[in-house]
């Protein structure tokens, strides 16, 4: 969260200490704070870190923000990994599709279902 955004909430009881520097995408080093907030979401309350940066950003929820607000399976259910193939996999995979081609058989082929016409010159 932005520092702007966090002094207009107007926090109460949240001190902000200065942690480590963040260095963001295009390489700049953007002064950041921590802090605690009670969270009271749905019937329970949790306690969870809030990390502020002073800049204009937008708000970001990390996993532990996440796993209180969607669930710990929230992963699983955006993410859905079907089947990972390697390299290697998929190099086989592709010999053995090419070697089963008839394009790529050895030998004269038959063309079918097409017609052709050839003139010859003399």
């Amino acid at each position: 969260m932005s520092k702007r955004l966090f002094d207009r909430l107007n926090f109460t009881g949240c001190s902000l200490a200065p942690c480590t520097k963040l260095i963001v995408a295009n390489g700049q080093s953007i002064e950041s704070y921590n802090t605690s907030v009670f969270v009271k979401f749905k019937t329970q309350e949790h306690k969870l870190d809030l990390r502020v940066v002073d800049a204009n950003f937008p708000t970001l929820l990390g996993r532990d923000w996440m796993d209180v607000l969607l669930g710990k399976d929230w992963f699983n259910r955006l993410v859905e990994v079907k089947h990972i193939h390697t390299v290697e996999q998929v190099r086989e995979d592709l010999i053995v599709n090419l070697k089963s081609n008839p394009v790529f058989q050895p030998g004269v082929g038959k063309v079918t279902d097409h017609e052709a016409c050839l003139d010859l010159k003399s």
